[in-house]
């Protein structure tokens, strides 16, 4: 370019990047590295059954992206999510390996039910975000006021959007991560040595009046701790790992033409138990197949397949009873006896060693998981705006468990020669038992939804109307056998053939879901936003006349940033005031509660044979409906210097009624009847 003045300034912009305005002056040449855009003003967030850009957001809506999900290498994706999501609560209970699944709570519990969120994964309600492979998840939306009414029977508790990753326009992307770790207890218990618990021993003993239980040479033995008959061991320690590995590897291939989009991934997890001589072992396996074709410029599909196989193995026992044995062993024995490598027989005639390890048997878990979505979006030509989209869904899961309890040994010593023999311990059987356990779930989804989006003026809006029907099977089965005569077979066949030492149950429920739902939003040059959302609901766990529920939310929203008394203030990139109110509800309770019913038990005898009994298994509640979770909420957005500050701050308000739950009366049990669930106040 010629005859350019000596001030002009070239400017550079691109999406999602930061515009750049540099002088000419005298160069010939120009260097420019575009800066990726930080304020995130463009960025485009799941709100339920859509999207909508974050800068015309009127609700309380808090987003992750999946890189920094990956950040932590926690094998729980729901212990990833720790201090990124406001007002969102992540409490681990245990760090057990396979056992590590944390309570989730969106701005506290409110409720004395079930206070879980509804998790909605690539549109479809699902379970287990825990163990969703994070090398797959895009990004993690948590909705916490009235914009969670568009799911409304589910949405009291808050909901949960994950969107798994697609493909990105350009060449093939392969990715391989392998990560190596160690994990370890975060609070572990001190215990007393031998020295100090047998000194308080005593001075327990004598405080009640009782001689000292140890003595004075003994206790000296203790504190020196050279006498092997005189221990000082701490259980703690002794039998749980300092230090316990685990792996996760992921590969994965994705990229997207004009025509084709994909995503294909594979991953493996790989645990080992915390307890020294323990035999847990968790293995989790993911694979994944996002596919999306642009079959003409106005109907596309989309494919979407996701499996999951766990196999992990487990002592017979509780682990909780494991501890309980750990804490209340005294420092003043040992696991074996003093020169050998045989078991002592400790508290319940015991050894702890025998609990942990696969001396007193296994507990293997066998879990089989697949997903599937087939989408689909048609846009309208000849109605500019319009369009219809759906999915059909289709997810099943089985889960295999089988408890083999062994006897356990431990070696007592003769009162009279004390040598020492080998005999039962105190907990397990005589003979080994075996419990196995099957149960089998599906659920179908399917929804479809039309879409108007349209613009006049500085005006914009975009309405949504769509239904959703949901079935659910599921059905269990158990059987039992004890008195094996050998340990080597842990098949059903090879227990007991006395019907004494049998026993088999199982049940099987369904359960479905009918719901319509609509979404108006608006906005004026996205100064000015308003939004309204209606759910009717309808849920087969209350009687006919009161089955249907709706769920209303209003949500307005205004930018002060971008009236024109504000805009020569160059470093506040977006300020926002925003309200909301929202009805949402809940009917997590068992269904059919409202009519008589009757199970099958006490069986009679009837002319010398054995018949089938049926008996009143509840009390009904013919008024039972849905509980109700009123919120209101005011929030304000402030991003500034480009994005190196950013505010936000909400005040919200939830109020419950017609909480379900049962009443606290008790019954007494000569009668046989369970209070049903009732709406408390």
């Amino acid at each position: 370019l010629s005859n350019l003045p000596e001030n002009a300034v070239l400017q550079i912009t691109y999406v999602g990047m930061k515009q750049q305005e540099i002088l000419v002056g005298d160069k010939t040449n120009i260097d420019i590295v575009m800066i990726e855009e930080t304020i995130g003003l463009e960025e485009v967030v799941a709100i339920g059954y859509g999207t909508q850009k974050k800068i015309t957001l009127t609700g309380a809506i808090a987003s992750t992206e999946g890189n920094e999900i990956i950040k932590s290498k926690s094998p729980n994706v729901l212990n990833s999510l720790i201090g990124k999501l406001p007002g969102v609560i992540i409490n681990s209970r245990s760090g057990e390996p396979g056992r590590d699944n944390p309570t989730f709570l969106i701005r506290g519990r409110s409720t004395t039910g079930s206070s879980n969120p509804l998790i909605i994964v690539d549109g479809v309600q699902r379970d287990d975000l825990g163990l969703i492979n994070p090398s797959d998840i895009e990004n993690i939306t948590v909705l916490k006021d009235a914009s969670a009414a568009i799911y409304g029977a589910r949405s009291a508790n808050g909901v949960v959007l994950v969107t798994t990753k697609k493909g990105r326009e350009g060449v093939p992307v392969f990715n391989f991560t392998y990560n190596q770790g160690l994990s370890q207890p975060t609070r572990n218990i001190k215990m007393a040595d031998a020295y100090t618990y047998a000194k308080v021993y005593n001075e327990t003993e004598i405080a009640d009046g009782r001689d000292p239980r140890y003595t004075d040479e003994e206790l000296k033995k203790f504190r020196d701790g050279n006498d092997p008959n005189y221990p000082n061991t701490d259980w703690f320690n002794f039998i749980t790992k300092t230090f316990t590995p685990q792996q996760r590897a992921n590969l994965s291939a994705s990229g997207a033409s004009k025509r084709l989009n994909y995503y294909f991934s594979i991953g493996e997890l790989t645990q080992n138990g915390h307890f020294n001589y323990g035999i847990t072992k968790i293995k989790q396996y993911n694979v994944r197949s996002n596919v999306e074709v642009q079959v003409s410029e106005i109907f596309k599909v989309g494919l979407n397949i996701s499996g999951r196989l766990n196999n992990n193995k487990f002592p017979s026992g509780n682990t909780d009873d494991f501890y309980s044995h750990i804490y209340l062993y005294p420092p003043t024995e040992s696991p074996y006896w003093p020169g050998t490598k045989h078991l002592k027989p400790l508290r319940d005639s015991e050894n702890i060693i025998n609990r942990v390890s696969g001396n007193s048997g296994y507990n293997n878990q066998d879990n089989k998981k697949i997903e599937t979505t087939l989408n689909y979006s048609l846009y309208i030509p000849w109605v500019k705006g319009l369009s219809i989209d759906g999915s059909v869904n289709w997810d099943g899961s089985s889960n295999f468990q089988k408890i083999f309890n062994l006897p356990t040994y431990v070696y007592y010593k003769d009162d009279t020669t004390g040598e020492l023999f080998e005999a039962r311990s105190g907990r397990q059987s005589n003979q080994a038992t075996l419990g196995e356990t099957y149960s089998q779930f599906t659920r179908f989804t399917i929804n479809s939804r039309i879409n108007y989006e349209h613009s006049f003026g500085d005006h914009n809006i975009n309405a949504l109307v769509g239904s959703e029907q949901m079935d659910e099977k599921y059905n269990f089965l158990y059987a039992y056998r004890s008195d094996f005569p050998s340990t080597a077979l842990s098949i059903l066949d090879a227990g007991s053939n006395d019907k004494n030492h049998q026993s088999n149950s199982g049940n099987a429920t369904e359960f479905s879901r009918l719901n319509f739902f609509g979404r108006l939003t608006y906005d004026f040059k996205s100064r000015y936003l308003a939004q309204l959302i209606l759910r009717y609901d309808g849920s087969p766990n209350f009687p006919e006349k009161k089955r249907w529920g709706a769920f209303p939310g209003i949500s307005v929203g205004w930018r002060i940033s971008e009236e024109p008394f504000l805009r020569n203030l160059n470093f506040l990139d977006n300020l926002k005031l925003r309200a909301s109110y929202g009805k949402m509800g809940n009917d997590n309770v068992s269904a059919f509660q409202y009519l008589m019913a009757y199970k099958y038990g006490n069986n009679y005898v009837l002319d010398n044979k054995d018949v089938t009994g049926l008996v009143q298994s509840g009390s009904p509640n013919p008024n039972i409906t849905w509980e109700n979770a009123e919120t209101s909420n005011i929030g304000f957005e402030s991003v500034m210097w480009q994005g190196l500050l950013n505010i936000e701050l909400d005040i919200f308000k939830t109020k419950r009624s017609n909480i379900l739950t049962k009443r606290s009366a008790i019954v007494p049990s000569y009668t046989g009847l369970i209070l049903p669930d009732e709406n408390c106040n």
